[in-house]
């Protein structure tokens, strides 16, 4: 449900932080990532908030199993609190592909899949014997991690540099 809201989020930045770019009003650019970043990480966070407290109910819709309802309510239990993060990572993904810097994205992407989630769960589950539960927190450590890396990268401000130039 929160994906849904978001792949709007992530398109609407990509192209507005192109358009402003290729525009020249990268000031503009900045504000309106700004401004998309908090708002979709509130988004988000407002959603994770009523999905953890309704988590039951909302299994429930589709299974009516103990075991499986319990199981699903410890994953939003400790997958939940990460969904705002992976808002951020998206949408700064979204502003680098946007701004025709497509290799932060790429970058941020790999370690948070392989650097973080897989390595991450792969420890827990196995080598600690958390099990499903070490997944999901690789998981949203991964996502934590995400958000971090993507953030730190686009404070150094490198995306409002123009990829194609003008040739008049």
């Amino acid at each position: 449900m929160v994906n849904v809201i978001l792949w709007g989020g992530v398109t609407a930045v990509s192209t507005m932080v192109g358009q402003n770019l290729g525009a020249d009003q990268t000031r503009r650019a900045g504000k309106i990532v700004k401004r998309l970043l908090l708002t979709f990480f509130s988004i988000a966070a407002a959603a994770s908030i009523g999905i953890y407290f309704l988590r039951g109910p909302l299994y429930q819709v589709f299974i009516n199993d103990p075991a499986v309802l319990q199981m699903g309510s410890t994953f939003i239990t400790f997958f939940i609190p990460s969904v705002p993060f992976f808002a951020v990572f998206r949408l700064s993904t979204s502003v680098f592909e946007g701004s025709g810097h497509t290799r932060p994205s790429m970058t941020v992407s790999l370690i948070r899949l392989w650097g973080l989630r897989i390595l991450l769960s792969y420890a827990f589950y196995f080598i600690l014997g958390a099990g499903a539960v070490g997944i999901w927190i690789g998981m949203a450590i991964g996502n934590f991690g995400a958000a971090i890396l993507s953030v730190a990268w686009l404070s150094k401000g490198g995306w409002k540099k123009k990829i194609i130039e003008n040739e008049t």
